[in-house]
């Protein structure tokens, strides 16, 4: 009798909790509703009774759950909840104010704010979590290996790559002989007139000069860009079969493959950001390559690691050549793995010579990628004979910082302010250029050789921080807001939107057509017009707004919080090994939020490994992934890594 009291009054005591839980989470929504009421608030307000019962159902489903007791579940949880909601408080704010709430009072109620609002996500984060150590699928009997036939894992592969292709050539058609808005018109001169400057990569640049001359010499520009647009898809289509491939030798599920193939196949920023003539597409398929043959060589089996070795020199090695990016990026990876692999030896100092140089072998083969990519800049650079790019393209974010300071302040600065920011942002103090979510226009405005002096830079930097760091903080968050805030739509409504301009989520207007200044002029003409204007109705006139959820699909802040999930994920189930060898996708883009713009190109990178990342992550039995700690090619077909971690 005792015990049904007892569990009559549990129940009721959770009923209480998961009802005030969904009433703080409502409070929440509220908070951020009426930040930005028309934007969030589009359907009559009776609908929103139905999503607040099942909250309160859903809460009341995982207190219950035994596994509530897991303390670092729920920490996880939290933490993440709590960013999450951060980032909408934070962005609508943004939207409206182009700026955060002001003073200690409005951080404070920013915080407070947050927190209400996390009690909408902490169950689904928790959640997520729990699916992740008991996911849907089990153990394949031995039964079920014997009638389930694997698929080769190379003509998965070769298959995945044909059937992306499929589906991009018509794009490419479309909008034929290639898309070439962005920085087309500075790079496709220099190609002309093959003449070379560091503004842009080199690399690239050359390789625009071999098409549009080898495309000169049968017959037209056009048919050389053609050429260009088709071996970029090929390059970036195999980058993205291996993925698909490494995923099946991973959880051997053809559901992924085929889930895998849709995704890089019908998502339209992936096809028509391939045949996009920027530095951007080739540099992602060299990275998309480097990062999926670590992942291979260091935490799977394999029988060749030699040649895997050899592929991560060599995609390392091109991917600097086609962004600077890609070097800090791979620098900052290099010193993480080398610090954990050092780390590891001082642990097992026990053990022999052959085992020590197995466990620096990772950092040892960053170093060597690192040196070969630098010798293959100075060879490309010299043998151009290419000039000095300026040394204010490193500093966008100073710039922009500097620009809102003397947009706001302009009747405010003192002399010493006036006097900083002139020097590097000449005009400014009388007629200041500013807009939150984009640097080019003070960045192309500034003085170059001013950056050239380091020391001073940050010297006055410092100054205007401490004098001015509420601006400092807004300009900074403008820029990186479209990276964080799933919401964000603030370059389009910049730059403008629509079939006409053929601007809005991505670039697709040609800058090189007669008429528009420069040295080479080169013609777009449809193949498949009608693609080409259903295309358009996406990635320029942005229709996709017109449907609700839909719209996420198009914002890199999506992909993004999906990454920093599995990594959360990584982290909860203590698979640090995964983590170290994956945390390059984190240490390059310690560098994007270093750019001029959240650029949705920039993050293509993140957004294309989402699959691979989700699969590290949720994976819980698999013969091709050894227990944590051990990278060996000895056989271990029936183990978990899950239950070889607890």
């Amino acid at each position: 009798m005792m015990k049904e009291k007892d569990k009559t009054s549990s129940k009721i005591k959770i009923v209480i909790l998961s009802i005030l839980f969904s009433i703080i989470a409502l409070i929440g929504f509220i908070f951020l509703a009426r930040i930005d009421y028309e934007d969030i608030i589009r359907y009559p307000h009776f609908l929103y009774t139905i999503p607040f019962i099942l909250l309160v159902f859903l809460y009341y489903y995982r207190l219950s759950s035994p596994s509530l007791t897991d303390k670092r579940k729920l920490i996880i949880s939290l933490i993440l909840s709590f960013l999450f909601a951060l980032s909408l408080i934070a962005g609508y704010q943004l939207r409206v104010s182009i700026a955060l709430a002001s003073g200690i009072k409005g951080k404070i109620g920013i915080i407070i704010k947050s927190i209400a609002l996390s009690f909408l996500f902490i169950p689904f984060f928790e959640l997520l979590l729990h699916w992740s150590v008991n996911p849907f699928t089990k153990h394949p009997s031995k039964e079920e290996k014997i009638l389930v036939k694997p698929w080769n894992r190379i003509l998965v592969f070769f298959v995945s790559w044909a059937i992306i292709l499929l589906f991009w050539i018509p794009v490419l058609l479309a909008y034929w002989p290639g898309i070439m808005s962005y920085d087309s018109h500075r790079q496709f001169n220099e190609a002309y007139n093959n003449i070379y400057w560091e503004l842009q990569p080199i690399a690239h640049t050359f390789l625009i000069h071999l098409a549009i001359t080898f495309g000169q010499k049968i017959g037209s520009f056009e048919s050389g860009v053609a050429i260009y647009s088709l071996l970029q898809m090929i390059l970036l289509s195999g980058s993205l079969a291996y993925i698909t491939s490494l995923i099946y030798k991973i959880n051997k599920s053809k559901l992924s493959v085929l889930l895998t193939l849709v995704f890089y196949s019908f998502l339209p920023i992936n096809s028509v950001l391939s045949i996009s003539i920027t530095k951007d597409i080739i540099f992602t398929a060299f990275f998309l390559i480097l990062s999926s043959a670590l992942i291979e060589r260091f935490l799977t089996q394999i029988k060749h690691p030699v040649v895997l070795d050899v592929l991560i020199v060599i995609s390392g090695s091109l991917m600097f050549l086609f962004r600077k990016n890609g070097i800090y990026g791979f620098a900052l990876y290099s010193i993480i793995i080398s610090l954990a692999s050092f780390l590891v030896l001082l642990k097992n100092d026990n053990k022999n010579s052959s085992s020590k140089i197995k466990l620096l072998f990772p950092a040892i083969i960053c170093i060597i990628a690192l040196l070969v990519g630098f010798s293959f800049i100075n060879i490309v650079k010299s043998s151009l004979k290419a000039g000095n790019g300026p040394a204010s393209e490193k500093y966008s974010v100073i710039i922009q910082q500097f620009a809102r300071i003397s947009y706001y302040h302009k009747d405010e600065l003192n002399d010493e302010d006036k006097i900083i920011i002139e020097r590097y942002l000449p005009g400014y103090t009388s007629n200041p250029e500013y807009y939150f979510s984009l640097a080019d226009a003070p960045k192309y405005n500034s003085k170059s050789s001013s950056f050239d002096n380091t020391s001073l830079l940050i010297k006055d930097w410092t100054h205007m921080v401490i004098n001015y760091p509420e601006d400092c903080i807004d300009a900074y968050l403008g820029l990186i807001a479209g990276y964080f805030f799933t919401d964000d739509i603030a370059i389009s409504q910049y730059l403008g939107y629509g079939r006409n301009n053929m601007r809005g989520l991505l670039e697709t207007f040609n800058a090189l057509k007669p008429g528009v200044d420069g040295d080479i002029h080169i013609e777009s003409v449809s193949k498949l017009p009608n693609l080409q204007y259903f295309f358009e109705g996406i990635v320029s006139n942005e229709e996709y707004l017109k449907y609700p959820i839909i719209p996420i699909l198009f914002r890199p802040a999506f992909y993004i919080w999906i990454a920093i999930t599995c990594f959360s994920i990584l982290i909860y189930k203590k698979r640090y090994q995964m983590l170290l060898v994956s945390s390059i996708q984190i240490a390059y883009f310690c560098t994007v939020l270093l750019g001029p713009v959240a650029n949705i190109r920039y993050a293509l990178q993140v957004i294309l490994a989402v699959p691979l990342l989700l699969t590290m992550a949720f994976i819980r039995y698999t013969p091709a992934l050894p227990p944590v700690g051990n990278t060996s090619s000895s056989s271990n077909t029936g183990s978990s890594p899950d239950n070889s971690e607890k």
